[in-house]
């Protein structure tokens, strides 16, 4: 049995009632974080929170800026997209998960202001285990200072919460290019667990399928 990964205090629904349009603090594994309406978390350096149309130009200068790291370990862009018609298909994304419930897809923003990277949780399923799929990645400029750990932790913790103060998922995988070592002990760090580090695990990134390390997270069976 995988080993417990982090233990979570819930959040009741008379507790978000009272606290109606109000930010909502909680102390969690990765530090603390205030959900706020429309599921926008605030870590202590950091918001997270969706994309938006007015985020185009700075959201493409930060992926320009970029783009090799990015090809080289988390591609964003299908074959002969532009930055614009990626920036498009993001925010799409993006207004899809919200209203679907089968992606959870946010920036990291600053407090100053400036998007530093992405921070997703896709195919979302629901059923007797409810689980997700985590994915990341940081501007090349904001990197080796713990803003993706603190990202990152933030949203495994949300997760993990119970509906509706969270996602109510009882597992998180996460699928790393081998060789990425920075999101290999990030991920460590958060509490992931290898389940397969081989490079033996195919997805799909950037319009081909490539190898990836697959790990895997799961919160305190209470």
């Amino acid at each position: 049995m995988p080993k417990p990964a982090i233990a979570l205090r819930t959040v009741s629904a008379h507790e978000l009632a009272a606290d109606a349009g109000q930010p909502l603090a909680e102390m969690l594994a990765h530090g603390p974080i205030e959900i706020e309406s429309g599921s926008v978390l605030r870590t202590s350096r950091l918001v997270l929170r969706p994309l938006r149309a007015s985020d185009r130009e700075q959201w493409i200068a930060l992926v320009q800026s970029s783009r090799a790291d990015l090809d080289r370990y988390a591609p964003l862009h299908a074959p002969d997209e532009s930055d614009s018609e990626l920036f498009e298909r993001q925010l799409a994304l993006t207004e899809q998960g919200e209203t679907t419930g089968r992606h959870w897809r946010r920036v990291a923003v600053l407090d100053d202001g400036d998007l530093i990277g992405g921070f997703n949780v896709n195919a979302i399923e629901r059923g007797l285990e409810s689980i997700g799929d985590i994915n990341w990645w940081v501007g090349i400029e904001h990197q080796g200072i713990g803003l993706a750990t603190e990202a990152v932790g933030a949203a495994v913790d949300y997760a993990f919460l119970d509906m509706p103060a969270g996602l109510g998922l009882h597992r998180l995988t996460a699928s790393i290019k081998p060789g990425h070592d920075r999101s290999a002990r990030l991920a460590s760090r958060v509490g992931f667990d290898p389940i397969s580090a081989r490079g033996d695990t195919m997805r799909c990134a950037g319009g081909e399928w490539a190898s990836h390390d697959l790990y895997s997270i799961l919160p305190v069976c209470a």
